[in-house]
């Protein structure tokens, strides 16, 4: 995928070509000895629509995951919240443009 994703705006311009592009990665992976690679290409097969509907859209869902990175990264620098809501205060304090102030939070 990332061999798709760094070719993506200088070669591939639509999911035909992606579809054909990811078709000759395909074949590439399955000559390989690499057992890394094979479990690479049963990602593939089983992500296939998804990958390729990104040529239809061109939108991923980094925002997301960038967001659900940093709330696990709040949860191990606390080893645990036993309050709720000072655990939802400090996601939402982490957010640009936030207007939550937890500063007896961080004591």
């Amino acid at each position: 995928m990332l061999i798709l994703k760094e070719h993506k705006e200088k070669q591939i311009a639509d999911k035909s070509q992606a579809e054909e592009k990811l078709g000759l990665l395909e074949e590439k992976i399955a000559c390989s000895s690499l057992s890394e690679f094979k479990d690479l290409l049963h990602t593939f097969r089983n992500w296939r629509e998804e990958i390729l509907n990104y040529f239809d859209y061109r939108i991923t869902n980094g925002f997301v995951e960038g967001k659900n990175n940093r709330i696990k990264t709040i949860k191990r620098m606390a080893y645990g919240y036993r309050n709720l809501d000072n655990f939802r205060l400090r996601i939402l304090a982490t957010n640009p443009g936030s207007q939550v102030t937890v500063s007896h939070l961080l004591t």
